[in-house]
């Protein structure tokens, strides 16, 4: 990882290299709280190992992409996506990255346990409430 983020750093400025996932937590009935902290602890435990390897957190954090599972519980992801892009920010503040390092790159999924197979149509009003609410918080998020 240390490896492939420096070479990146150097002749792909915009790659991201490192993606931290949320689904693992999600899918086997992690709650909000739960899937943040754990997602979280993943993404400064890579900052941390790659300090050690001598790569600075502001050529870290910006090849750090996040793929969160929302829920059908509207609201709450919404909450919950925000709260990330906050609890990020001040991580990297915390670890000595600048501004620019403190921009979460998001990329949001719907969930896959609440589905159904006998009910599709039930499974499209699902993942339509899913996909708007990752919309609807990453927009309000942006500035």
């Amino acid at each position: 990882m240390a490896a492939l983020t420096q070479w990146a750093a150097q002749h792909a400025p915009e790659l991201q290299t490192i993606c931290v996932h949320s689904r693992s937590w999600h899918e086997a009935g992690g709650h909000a709280v739960q899937e943040l902290a754990f997602t979280l602890g993943t993404a400064v435990e890579y900052l941390r190992r790659l300090h050690q390897a001598d790569l600075a957190v502001d050529r870290v954090a910006p090849r750090i992409r996040f793929a969160v599972t929302v829920g059908a519980n509207f609201f709450m992801e919404i909450a919950k996506l925000r709260a990330l892009r906050m609890l990020w920010s001040r991580a990297v503040a915390a670890l000595g990255g600048n501004e620019l390092s403190q921009r979460l790159s998001l990329h949001v999924r719907t969930s896959q346990w609440n589905k159904t197979v006998c009910d599709p149509h039930n499974n499209l009003l699902r993942a339509t409430v899913e996909a708007f609410a990752g919309v609807v918080a990453a927009v309000t998020a942006c500035r």
